[in-house]
């Protein structure tokens, strides 16, 4: 055992499970791509199946956890650096307003499902926040195998998801308070 309390094996069982995650997406987006749908769909479908939603072949770990943010982070920076303030800023008041709507629209109708299951009120707050979240990321990386990522309704897409994230992460920080 090393100094970080991390034996070989724990090592080794990492690499396995990244090595399970990598295929199971590199697959998963050729598949995807065959049938011509946004690769990004191939890869979270592979990773239902090989998660513990489907054969259970990768488990969440600590580590993997960290990598996983690691790449969502990664994945956000990439969309950072193919958006260009000047194009946010043209599109802005389109952007903000179906930005809006997208936070307001998903948490009546959240809160509302909620509410018809019977949930107490703190339960039906947080599950209509839920029901906010978007991802710009994800959103970015389908318009631009799209090849669209350019055209101005792109930009509104893209800002208004942006948008949208921020919003509702205010929101989820207000509704757990």
């Amino acid at each position: 055992m090393s100094a970080l309390g991390t034996t070989m094996h724990d090592i080794t069982g990492l690499l396995g499970q990244l090595f399970i995650v990598y295929l199971a997406a590199l697959v998963g987006a050729e598949v995807a791509q065959r049938l011509r749908i946004p690769s990004v769909v191939g890869e979270i479908a592979a990773g239902v199946i090989v998660g513990v939603g489907g054969f259970g072949w990768v488990r969440m770990t600590e580590p993997l956890l960290a990598f996983s943010e690691l790449g969502a982070v990664l994945l956000l920076f990439s969309v950072g650096l193919e958006t260009r303030v000047g194009d946010l800023r043209r599109v802005g008041r389109v952007a903000s307003l179906v930005g809006v709507l997208g936070v307001i629209l998903p948490f009546a109708l959240g809160a509302l499902w909620a509410q018809a299951q019977g949930f107490p009120t703190p339960k039906v707050m947080f599950i209509a926040a839920a029901f906010v979240a978007t991802s710009a990321g994800i959103t970015a990386r389908v318009l631009h195998e799209m090849g669209v990522l350019r055209r101005v309704e792109s930009r509104i897409i893209l800002g208004a998801a942006v948008i949208d994230d921020i919003l509702a992460m205010l929101l989820l920080g207000v509704v757990t308070a």
